[in-house]
């Protein structure tokens, strides 16, 4: 299979997505992106028309990893959608005209780890959080044994 055949990954879509931004003038609709990228990597038709889940959505497969690129681009801080559909280059990094995919991968998963582990509370009272490891049936237990025991207290 010829590479222009294969569906690319999401990843494989940030430069083209950023190639595509850059030509449409730094902002461009869904649509208008998705066609120059398309455009760029010369998808066939075959490829195109693949849906992602035809039970749930009108997306094609392309169109959902597209999303996703746009996605991780954003959370990187390179776009940003001003509007509804409407994807813009972020003033200040409108001279990058590419990324390393893996390292935005890796930065946006990184920042999301951090993110979800300081919503985490450090201490719940005297006991201390369970252990990553202990399962979440376990963990679920603990939380519930401890809510009970506070409302006896407060009730008594």
């Amino acid at each position: 299979m010829a590479k222009h055949d294969r569906l690319p990954k999401f990843h494989e879509l940030m430069n083209p997505l950023l190639k595509a931004l850059h030509e449409l003038g730094g902002s461009g609709s869904i649509e208008e992106i998705s066609a120059k990228v398309s455009e760029s990597l010369d998808l066939p038709e075959k490829v195109l028309s693949i849906p992602h889940d035809p039970d749930k959505s009108s997306l094609t497969e392309v169109e959902y990893r597209l999303a996703w690129a746009r996605t991780y681009l954003k959370k990187f801080g390179l776009i940003d959608n001003s509007d509804r559909g409407v994807w813009v280059l972020v003033p200040e990094k409108r001279e990058m005209t590419s990324v390393n995919p893996k390292e935005v991968v890796k930065a946006v998963r990184d920042k999301g780890r951090k993110e979800r582990q300081e919503r985490r509370p450090e201490e719940q009272g005297d006991e201390e959080l369970p252990e990553v490891t202990e399962s979440w049936r376990s963990r679920l237990h603990s939380i519930l044994r401890k809510n009970c025991r506070q409302m006896l207290l407060n009730a008594s």
